[in-house]
């Protein structure tokens, strides 16, 4: 028997992450529960995480997340 199949590695757009969280509609949030599910391997680094806590942390963001469900956020990505 070949090996066992590995999920595929898949690099995301920061945008692509911003946009996921801010609506359960659309692909950016049908990316994110494929990845829940173990569709795929999400690749991130820390610096991609740091422009992403970076960018959830603007003022623009607080009417659909708070700072708290922000960094939350990007700590499950960091699972």
């Amino acid at each position: 028997m070949g090996r066992p199949l590995t999920p595929p590695r898949v690099l995301l757009d920061p945008g692509v992450l911003v946009a996921a969280v801010l609506s359960a509609k659309g692909a950016p949030a049908e990316l994110l529960r494929r990845w829940a599910k173990g569709d795929f391997t999400l690749v991130l680094s820390p610096h991609l995480l740091g422009k992403l806590e970076g960018v959830l942390a603007r003022p623009k963001f607080r009417p659909y997340l708070t700072q708290e469900e922000a960094r939350a956020y990007v700590g499950l990505l960091r699972r």
